[in-house]
């Protein structure tokens, strides 16, 4: 599933571009990047 990262005030918001839905919050920029890289390899795990 990809991600995008989105500002939103002080914080950056985690958004799912498959129903544009905010799945998670972070203070920087960096923090929500890594929680992309934690969602993005727990789905993997998933499918197999």
């Amino acid at each position: 599933m990809p991600y995008r990262i989105r500002k939103r005030g002080n914080k950056y918001e985690i958004v799912r571009l498959t129903d544009n839905k905010v799945v998670g919050r972070s203070d920087t920029r960096a923090k929500a990047r890594a929680s992309i890289g934690y969602r993005m390899r727990a789905h993997k795990k998933k499918k197999k």
